[in-house]
């Protein structure tokens, strides 16, 4: 799944792909996620930035998209979960 991330950067369409992701803590299905730990952040000028993805199923939880660090440096992330405890899984994605 990273792979896929890091060659759809490259594509043509890379930043309309990149922009289209909810950003944690603001919109879509992470606008409550991360908020502990964007909260430490507050005194930055340049935030980090999660554009994130989710992907719940029964049993099965996934996250996956793009950090971008305070130095400016795009990381792309993917976590998935397959147990059927996954919602004990939801502190491991936001960590």
């Amino acid at each position: 799944m990273n792979q896929l991330l890091i060659a759809a950067r490259d594509l043509p369409v890379g930043d309309l792909f990149y922009s289209s992701l909810s950003i944690a803590g603001t919109d879509g299905t992470m606008r409550n996620r991360l908020m502990s730990q964007l909260r430490t952040f507050l005194h930055l000028k340049k935030k980090p930035e999660a554009r994130i993805k989710t992907g719940p199923l029964i049993d099965e939880r996934a996250i996956s998209g793009y950090v971008l660090s305070k130095s400016g440096k795009i990381y792309s992330v993917t976590s998935f979960i397959n147990h059927p405890n996954v919602w004990k899984g939801l502190e491991a994605h936001d960590h």
